[in-house]
């Protein structure tokens, strides 16, 4: 009698923590609608934003009563989103009805949207298991990691996964600011499992004294992401200004090196500058190169491609190409190419029969044409990319531009070897086109990387099925917040957690951790040169999860602004630039090379105090320690005991204000 009310009261309680939070074991959902009125009359509004991966077809918005306001409701999880209206796939906008806004990074801004009061002590949801690589997720060794979210406060080890053959005690994992997420590894080979609460069952029937219907594995083939990818420093090129190796290609009106960059100036740099300097780039001890786009374009920037078959000629020619990458293989560096996928330039064969033969043309149909003949000016006629009128959108929904994009995807790989693509708005290209992408870009090679141009959450990319990797924006944010005194430790571990909970862990070693890029200002402007909080944005850069992705020139300490200035030339002196800021990253690069948890390893926070944290990168078993102050006072941080391998100093538990440690343990 005393265990059956026992049993009785295990399950009341968890029966309450449903109720009284609004939470299940399945999604629980808060209806949201958006409301706009543009101007004039567009053909298309939709909702876009972080909840639907910035996907312009996902959510499309309707004018029920003709009366010029569109509407949407969506469903949505308890979060915090950003988002914009879009019109006639071209024009953006911020929602004039909301409250906050964020920098879109652009000029812009972008809306902000509040979801169940998420920061604000309303938990909204509590317990569930849902569907996805968060959830449940298959690993490369076999094993099978599944994670429940609960409310804070429940001890992760009151819970267990159970499965015909084991129970294992859940252990506590990681937190995104208003859930908990314990988890488990199950044995290689699982198929089914149950979440247990004392003598209560969670399955996916529900909540009940029995087990129930079981939660089941995802089956299919396993998400694998190129072993070399992880192993590897990347280090980013904007090709027209790293080196002019050949003054003969320079295009008509190049002005002098180091001249102020302008939108549409030119300096000369071509493959074979680049070329030359290989020796630099493996002497700092770089992997990998992605280079922005090198195809035919007017532009000095290439985004505004001509011919996706040719080298661009101010660039060099084909044999240079090749020299670069062989001359790179030899070098043990890999080359990755700028893929820009969704428009094309108006000089792109295709759009010149269609201004040319109008409804005639037979590309009629690879892009999105609202009247003949073609307007460029003063406004396109067309869709074009953020409504400039010389990069036209492409109909990747086209069977015909489909196959004609892989053939010049797969086409580069064959040909010449190059090791995978960098893609550009990928946000703004059906995911099915992705998905033939993957499949035809691992038949020819399985060891290509494919990486994406995504700022905020890219989780619908990372499922397996698409992308390998994106560029870790979100991570950027996080570090120049920290350093930028806008967040502390705290703020700063959430936010890592965050970005990396959605996501497979496969595509973690893949992420692209960057400092900044060809669409940022330059880290050390943002940092106003201060030495020391530029020496703690690297040993983030190279300690968290992902890939170091270096910006031509960030190791020197290059100055910029936003676009065209972080765009300046790379100085032609070999000497020139902070020789102690390359040094330390050159030293960073050895440290990840010899340390495999920081390539390998799983993400652990262990403390957080003010401006002061610490995680802890672990693999097998071996674990390194990684501890940051970015305030001015020391900071006392637990298990701080041993030599740093950045100073070489002893340390018994303090860390010195402005200052970072390393210890392997």
């Amino acid at each position: 009698m005393a265990k059956a009310a026992g049993m009785l009261r295990s399950l009341l309680t968890l029966f309450l923590l449903f109720v009284l939070t609004g939470a299940s074991w399945c999604q629980e959902l808060l209806e949201v609608q958006f409301r706009f009125t543009p101007s004039g009359s567009p053909r298309t509004v939709s909702v876009v934003g972080s909840f639907n991966g910035w996907s312009p077809e996902a959510h499309p918005m309707s004018d029920p009563d003709g009366d010029g306001t569109w509407e949407a409701i969506l469903e949505l999880e308890p979060g915090l989103y950003t988002y914009k209206f879009l019109v006639d796939g071209r024009a953006w906008y911020p929602d004039p009805a909301a409250g906050e806004q964020a920098d879109d990074n652009f000029g812009g801004v972008n809306s902000l949207l509040r979801v169940g009061e998420v920061g604000q002590g309303s938990p909204a949801v509590a317990l569930r298991h849902g569907a996805g690589p968060q959830y449940c997720n298959r690993l490369p060794d076999g094993r099978v990691r599944v994670r429940l979210r609960t409310p804070p406060g429940v001890r992760a080890e009151e819970w267990e996964v159970v499965t015909p053959s084991k129970r294992l005690r859940l252990e506590p994992g990681w937190s995104d600011g208003v859930f908990s997420y314990p988890q488990a590894r199950l044995r290689p080979g699982t198929r089914i499992y149950w979440f247990r609460h004392k003598d209560a069952w969670l399955g996916a029937s529900g909540l009940g004294r029995f087990p129930g219907r079981p939660f089941v594995v995802p089956q299919g083939p396993l998400f694998q992401t190129p072993g070399w990818v992880s192993q590897a420093v990347f280090y980013q090129v904007f090709p027209e200004r790293f080196a002019n190796g050949d003054p003969s290609g320079d295009p008509p009106g190049t002005r002098p090196w180091g001249d102020p960059p302008e939108n549409f100036n030119f300096f000369g740099g071509d493959l074979v500058g680049l070329t030359s300097r290989l020796d630099e780039l493996q002497d700092l001890g770089v992997g990998a190169l992605y280079l922005n786009p090198v195809f035919e374009a007017p532009s000095n920037h290439k985004y505004d491609t001509t011919d996706y078959f040719r080298i661009d000629p101010a660039f060099g020619t084909e044999l240079d190409f090749r020299h670069l990458v062989e001359e790179s293989r030899r070098r043990g560096i890999r080359i990755v190419l700028d893929g820009v996928f969704n428009h094309s330039g108006t000089g792109f064969f295709a759009f010149q029969d269609l201004v040319s033969r109008g409804q005639e043309s037979p590309f009629r149909s690879w892009f999105f044409v609202e009247s003949f003949p073609i307007r460029m000016e003063p406004k396109p006629n067309y869709e074009a990319w953020w409504g400039f009128s010389h990069l036209p959108k492409l109909n990747t929904g086209e069977p015909a531009v489909r196959e004609y994009l892989l053939k010049v995807a797969t086409w580069w790989i064959r040909e010449f070897g190059v090791a995978g693509w960098r893609l550009d708005v990928p946000n703004e290209v059906p995911h099915s086109f992705w998905k033939e992408f993957r499949a035809a870009i691992k038949t020819v090679d399985p060891e290509a990387y494919i990486t994406g141009e995504i700022w905020s959450d890219a989780s619908p990319w990372l499922q397996g099925d698409q992308f390998d990797g994106v560029m870790n924006y979100p991570a950027r944010a996080a570090i120049l917040d920290l350093l930028t005194g806008k967040s502390d430790g705290q703020a700063f571990l959430l936010s890592i957690q965050k970005t990396l909970l959605p996501y497979p862990e496969q595509a973690h070693g893949a992420l692209l951790n960057l400092l900044g890029s060809h669409d940022t200002p330059r880290i050390a402007t943002l940092l106003e040169k201060d030495q020391t909080r530029l020496a703690l944005a690297e040993v983030l850069q190279f300690t968290l999860p992902g890939t170091p992705m270096i910006y031509y020139g960030d190791e020197i300490g290059m100055e910029g602004g936003k676009d065209p200035d972080c765009r300046r030339c790379y100085p032609v002196d070999p000497e020139a630039g902070d020789r102690r800021q390359r040094e330390r990253l050159a030293h960073l690069v050895s440290l990840r090379r010899d340390l495999a948890p920081l390539v390998q390893g799983d993400f652990h926070p262990l403390f957080a105090e003010g401006p002061a944290l610490a995680f802890e990168r672990r693999f097998l078993d071996q674990a390194v320690l990684v501890a940051v102050n970015a305030g001015s006072e020391p900071a006392r941080i637990p298990g701080l005991q041993g030599r740093d391998l950045l100073s070489g100093d002893s340390l018994a538990g303090v860390l010195p204000g402005r200052s970072a440690a390393v210890l392997s343990r």
